[in-house]
């Protein structure tokens, strides 16, 4: 899948861009299927010249790694989180991590003490939350110190959407999960027609919209109508259409229909 290729070639340059400028790059991961391809593809490196390419440079800025024919993501500078997680065990099939695991990290990755999952089995999920924010707020309040207007700055959080326009674990229809203004972690339950429909932990709006950069990854031709509608300003009021950072940038990769 070339969108994959591509979507991968653009986060390894981003990635090492980061690197140079600030040491690290926090980045936090999507669930759900459609990310698997891309996931692969960081996982495996970007070739070469189909890196040049894509993003019609030679080698990301600051490249320091001995492999010139294949360029890589800089995961020993990377520090992985998660985006939204379902209130399941970390090796049960419908975990976001698992997939990660399967399709990213068993190969490859940063090392084991800066990938920071969810502690989505914790119960009740309300108290799993606070733990992933403690979690964050210990790494952006105290180590790196990178906030803005209280909330992280992620180098990049990756999203995809669903058929229903939600991403992360914001749904329509939950309008008191979309208005959160002050946490930046919460558990929600999804409506009844969510597959599957355990209860899930989710970043807050507020902590999408100050990231550097969101990438909304998106598969599948069941959505390019909700896609244009957003791009085009038609549909305003869907959780996807209001990821809008305000110091950051917002890019889109959709696989064709």
């Amino acid at each position: 899948m070339e969108t994959a290729e591509r979507a991968a070639a653009f986060i390894i340059r981003m990635a090492w861009q980061a690197v140079s400028a600030r040491g690290v790059f926090a980045l936090a991961l999507s669930g759900g299927a459609s990310p698997r391809p891309l996931y692969r593809n960081l996982a495996l490196g970007i070739a070469r010249d189909m890196f040049e390419r894509f993003t019609g440079e030679a080698l990301p800025d600051g490249y320091s790694l001995p492999d010139m024919r294949t360029i890589l993501m800089p995961w020993q500078n990377t520090r992985l989180y998660w985006s939204d997680e379902r209130c399941v065990p970390p090796l049960d099939t419908r975990s976001n991590y698992r997939m990660a695991m399967e399709t990213l990290l068993e190969s490859t990755g940063p090392a084991e003490d800066c990938i920071f999952r969810m502690p989505a089995e914790h119960f009740p999920p309300l108290e799993a939350a606070g733990l992933y924010e403690t979690e964050l707020r210990r790494y952006f309040n105290e180590e790196n110190r990178n906030l803005l207007e209280g909330f992280p700055v992620f180098d990049l959080i990756l999203l995809g959407m669903g058929d229903d326009g939600h991403t992360a674990s914001l749904f329509p229809g939950n309008s008191g999960d979309i208005a959160e203004t002050s946490r930046w972690v919460m558990a929600v339950m999804p409506p009844s027609y969510a597959t599957p429909g355990t209860e899930r932990l989710t970043f807050t709006l507020p902590v999408i919209n100050h990231a550097r950069n969101v990438l909304f990854f998106i598969a599948g031709s069941s959505r390019a109508t909700i896609v244009e509608k957003i791009l085009s300003g038609k549909e305003q009021k869907l959780p996807a259409s209001l990821v809008r950072p305000r110091n950051g940038n917002l890019y889109w990769f959709c696989a064709q229909p």
